[in-house]
């Protein structure tokens, strides 16, 4: 864990408005409510690799849990408009610092990543992989969105049947909106040459049973004894993979 002496905290005293303190994981979390009701937060995290920012990691479990609160709260419509439903048990992620090792070490080993999964543990988990950019210099946070938003845009441009069975043709928001994925991390690397490449990998087998998008019903319904904020299940404990 980190003492406050290792956060990096915005400019300005933190007065009353910080609400609350959240200790999850190898992640501590200061939330502001501010006074139009819109949320504050700052992370930080415990990983390894010093060469991938707190602030890239950040962006990229808030894209996929905002996306993941959008879809399990009903608002997300496909290519014809049509709505997708509600999900009754979308978990909330926590970003896993042990997958991100793994994520690491899997894809700067520069070869074929295994169609059975990201080995963790005994089980292949999922995972997408795309290219951040093929320049030199770029905005890697700026860039790093744009490739999230291509993959999740899948939605837009198919028609999700009623009973959300999975297609290839939005392999990429399939992963993005898995609601047994409790936990993720991603990474990126120039050394394979061909671009700047970004692995992502979820906490749930690359081989789906189920064979659906997500379990329909109404949001929050299944959550049990996690809590349920903004459509989403926040787990009340998280047990991170071992690398």
């Amino acid at each position: 864990m980190f003492t406050s002496s290792q956060l990096i905290l915005p400019d300005g005293p933190l007065q009353d408005e910080i609400i609350g303190r959240v200790f999850t994981s190898d992640i501590i979390i200061f939330t502001k409510l501010t006074l139009d009701s819109s949320l504050w937060v700052l992370m930080t995290f415990g990983c390894e690799n010093s060469l991938i920012t707190d602030e890239w990691r950040e962006m990229i479990l808030k894209f996929h849990n905002d996306k993941r609160e959008f879809v399990a709260m009903g608002k997300e419509t496909d290519k014809s408009g049509n709505f997708l439903p509600e999900a009754q048990r979308m978990f909330k992620m926590e970003w896993d610092c042990n997958i991100e090792v793994i994520a690491h070490e899997a894809l700067t080993n520069c070869t074929a990543l295994p169609e059975s999964g990201i080995d963790v543990n005994g089980v292949g988990l999922d995972f997408r992989l795309g290219t951040i950019s093929t320049r030199k210099e770029f905005d890697v946070l700026a860039e790093s969105k744009k490739l999230l938003t291509k993959w999740y845009n899948e939605v837009k441009q198919n028609d999700i049947p009623p009973g959300l069975s999975y297609k290839p043709a939005y392999h990429n928001f399939c992963a993005i909106v898995r609601d047994d994925a409790r936990g993720m991390a991603c990474t990126y690397t120039t050394v394979c040459g061909d671009g700047t490449k970004m692995l992502c990998v979820y906490s749930a087998p690359k081989n789906n049973k189920v064979g659906k998008l997500y379990i329909q019903g109404k949001t929050c319904s299944k959550c049990g004894d996690d809590t349920c904020i903004k459509g989403v299940c926040v787990q009340q404990e998280y047990t991170p993979g071992k690398n």
